[in-house]
């Protein structure tokens, strides 16, 4: 009896699951279109919705599948004559809440594949361009996962492609694949990685042979709709190498950055910047490189400007007209003009590998602005002068430095007997405070020499 219980309570959960799974995919399909079509559209930054447009073109919806187009307007490209591309995005949607996709069965409120059909292209000109090429057969995949917190993924991936000039064989470049993901969240914050798979490039005319193992970027961003908001990034190439004009291998190569609110509600930004390659053996003398540079207290509205220029310089479509010259040239005058004013502090390390031995130069710089000035033409040499603090060390390998171009530089001004000889290190100290410049001890008065 008891195991007749048994056996009709898993046939009941059986049969529940079933239901569930059955009825799901209907409730689901009542919530498609803004899990997908209209979360699709909100990727687009509002900041950048005048240069990107992304539409819905047609929407229906079925029990455990919906139909979508979604069309994407995007700036005409150069050799296009400024006329927009229209990329039409078909999206086959399955209802959650089991997806089947093509990494496997998931969880999750939609799952789209996605065939884009791009047109507004000169295709006379784009298939002129594809005849010299032979494209080797590849897989890919452009889809969208819809999840149960409200998150949105859009993925592409790519197998392995050859490419070969019709030609001439020798030009050749071949790329292992391609995997590239974007998940924007409900706080519309955003996050994404792209790795690039071993890829080769070889071009007999000019002996040439690029080889780059891979390529990873991943970053994070806060609200996408904020001109500037919270983000990171990290990009790193294990190891890259060229056969010609200028042979190098270079491995080890990690580039970080980030920028943040100096805190919640701040009118200023820190940004943050690390370049590190492990290693490079090519005709020039340096063989590593670690760079630290940090900027605090940065007035955001510089960033701002920046992104205005850059949108001033986009091609806006059909009819659109040359970037105006003397706007783009106020906007950048008045980015000078806000850096002059507001303060900020750099701290800038850089290490070196070279001739044979190791160097530092270390920069940690103090500007406390002049908010008092309201054109460039009002600076004064000297008030500006007074504004700034710094402290600059170069400390380097004397074998080194006797192995570079700077030897006769040096050694004339140690020859003068300034200090800064011991150990076989070559060190200069300069410190600038209230308008006094100290080199490894000795006092230049500069606002004497500047006539104050």
């Amino acid at each position: 009896m008891p195991n007749s219980i048994v056996s009709k309570l898993l046939i009941a959960l059986v049969v529940i699951v079933l239901v569930i799974l059955l009825l799901m995919p209907r409730v689901v399909g009542g919530s498609i279109q803004s899990a997908t079509v209209d979360s699709l559209v909100n990727m687009v930054p509002v900041q950048s919705r005048g240069l990107v447009t992304v539409t819905q073109a047609d929407f229906s919806s079925g029990w455990f599948s919906s139909d979508a187009t979604v069309t994407v307007t995007l700036p005409g490209f150069p050799g296009t004559n400024s006329e927009p591309v229209l990329v039409n995005l078909e999206m086959e949607i399955q209802h959650g809440p089991l997806l089947f996709t093509a990494r496997g069965p998931s969880l999750g409120l939609a799952y789209a594949d996605i065939s884009p059909i791009v047109s507004g292209l000169d295709t006379d000109e784009l298939a002129e361009f594809t005849e010299q090429l032979d494209i080797s057969e590849f897989d890919s995949d452009l889809y969208l996962l819809a999840g149960f917190d409200n998150s949105l993924r859009l993925g592409f991936g790519m197998g392995e492609v050859i490419i070969t000039e019709t030609t001439n064989a020798g030009n050749r470049m071949a790329i292992e694949g391609i995997e590239s993901q974007v998940t924007l969240f409900s706080d519309r914050s955003l996050e994404g990685i792209f790795t690039l798979g071993e890829t080769s490039l070889n071009s007999a005319a000019e002996s040439l042979a690029v080889q780059i193992d891979s390529v990873d970027y991943d970053f994070r961003q806060g609200d996408i709709d904020e001109l500037v908001s919270d983000a990171q990034g990290r990009l790193t190439i294990p190891f890259l190498s060229s056969t010609g004009p200028m042979p190098f291998e270079i491995t080890g190569t990690v580039l970080d950055s980030a920028v943040k609110l100096s805190e919640p509600g701040a009118a200023t930004l820190d940004y943050s910047n690390l370049l590190a390659i492990e290693s490079m053996q090519w005709t020039l003398p340096v063989t590593a490189v670690t760079w630290y540079l940090d900027i605090n207290q940065l007035n955001r509205q510089i960033l701002e400007d920046y992104y205005l220029i850059m949108q001033r310089l986009q091609p806006a479509g059909a009819g659109s007209t040359t970037p105006d010259a003397n706007e783009i040239a106020q906007i950048m005058e008045q980015m000078s003009l806000e850096l002059i004013q507001q303060s900020l502090q750099l701290s800038s390390v850089l290490e070196l590998d070279a001739y044979g031995g190791d160097m530092l130069v270390d920069l940690q710089l103090d500007w406390r602005g002049l908010p008092f000035v309201s054109s460039l033409a009002e600076i004064d040499p000297g008030a500006a002068i007074d504004a700034v603090d710094f402290q600059l060390i170069i400390d380097a390998d004397e074998a080194a430095v006797n192995q570079s171009p700077v030897r006769d530089l040096v050694n004339a001004y140690l020859g003068q007997g300034t200090p800064g000889n011991q150990n076989g290190r070559i060190r200069l100290e300069a410190n600038l405070s209230d308008g006094q410049l100290e080199i490894n001890g000795q006092s230049f008065p500069l606002g004497q020499l500047l006539g104050r």
